[in-house]
């Protein structure tokens, strides 16, 4: 007579147990290890943002302020602000001795005869900001240059002269203001171009030329983002020609 045994199908409950034990281990693993790679990336392009932004807005300033009329930029005492005003036109001047006249040329007007606008102004060799507000900045308004020259005259001549003859024509409503404002931003006259700036680490100043170097505008600029600090420092020199 043959006898034989039949042998169980399935797992046991202990089986299933140190099965779902061992699954479980490793699917926190893995899952420890896509949300570390997934934190990595997400650190990572918060901060190439900071740096982006960084980047633009210090390039912006510095464009535009080596671009201002010179003397004319000003910060305020706590630093949180700085002011210019950008050049419109630019040139020389020189006294014509057949007319006797002084004439005032412009190199970078492209269109003759050129009519300047109620706004702007010209001014010679300013030493501050206040200079381009004051009395000592001409008006152009209803002045027009001659048909086939690039050059004016004004019966009215500025008070102060310059030792390498040269003029600067600006206009009086498009004075620019950077500021950093109490919730953490940068703003160009109202308009937001950089964000998550620590206001108590931030700063403009303003260094004024020397014998050895020309003016200096410095920015100090330290972002917080994702609970990490970037701190940029840039110098902008500005030129001051008499």
């Amino acid at each position: 007579m043959r006898v034989t045994t039949s042998k169980p199908l399935g797992f046991t409950l202990l089986e299933l147990v140190i099965t779902m034990v061992i699954l479980g281990i490793l699917f926190l693993g893995i899952a420890g290890f896509v949300e570390f790679g997934a934190r990595g990336y997400v650190d990572s392009v918060a901060r190439s943002k900071v740096q982006n932004q960084a980047q633009f807005v210090i390039e912006k300033m510095s464009r535009e302020l080596k671009h201002a009329v010179p003397n004319s930029i000003q910060t305020t005492v706590n630093g949180q602000c700085v002011s210019f005003y950008p050049i419109v036109y630019s040139g020389f001047y020189h006294l014509d001795e057949q007319s006797t006249k002084t004439e005032f040329v412009l190199g970078n007007i492209s269109a003759y005869p050129h009519s300047f606008s109620e706004t702007e102004k010209l001014i010679i060799n300013p030493s501050r900001q206040q200079d381009l507000e004051s009395s000592r900045a001409v008006s152009l308004s209803g002045v027009q240059s001659i048909t086939d020259g690039q050059y004016f005259s004004l019966n009215q001549l500025p008070v102060q002269g310059s030792v390498a003859q040269r003029l600067y024509v600006f206009n009086s409503a498009g004075k620019v203001n950077y500021c950093i404002t109490i919730a953490g931003n940068i703003e160009r006259n109202g308009v937001r171009v950089a964000t998550n700036l620590d206001t108590t680490k931030s700063h403009f100043s303003y260094l004024d030329a020397s014998l050895l170097r020309a003016a200096l505008v410095r920015l100090t600029l330290v972002f917080n983002r994702a609970s990490e600090e970037s701190n940029f420092q840039y110098d902008v020199q500005v030129q001051n020609v008499p």
